[in-house]
């Protein structure tokens, strides 16, 4: 895993012991399959960063981010296929 991403991988789903407090980080597996099809149906790749995180990561719900500026709400790194339809 790329070490920048490092401190985000205690937040994967499989941590939770099958419970997740949505107030928490969470981070989603994705298969690189599912990456390519978005990128198939919208006719053109991710950005690079973007496509880094998923195939390093996959997807997640950032709630409370490693340095948390102080007017930070959530923020959400969508699937492939709903970024896609956006």
């Amino acid at each position: 895993m790329s070490e920048k991403y490092q401190y985000l991988k205690k937040y994967h789903r499989s941590n939770y012991g099958g419970f997740i407090d949505f107030p928490n980080n969470v981070v989603y597996d994705l298969e690189e399959k599912e990456i390519l099809e978005a990128e198939k149906t919208m006719g053109i790749l991710f950005p690079n960063q973007l496509r880094e995180f998923y195939i390093t990561l996959g997807y997640a719900r950032i709630v409370v981010p490693h340095v948390r500026p102080s007017n930070y709400d959530s923020n959400e790194i969508l699937p492939p296929m709903v970024a896609a339809h956006f």
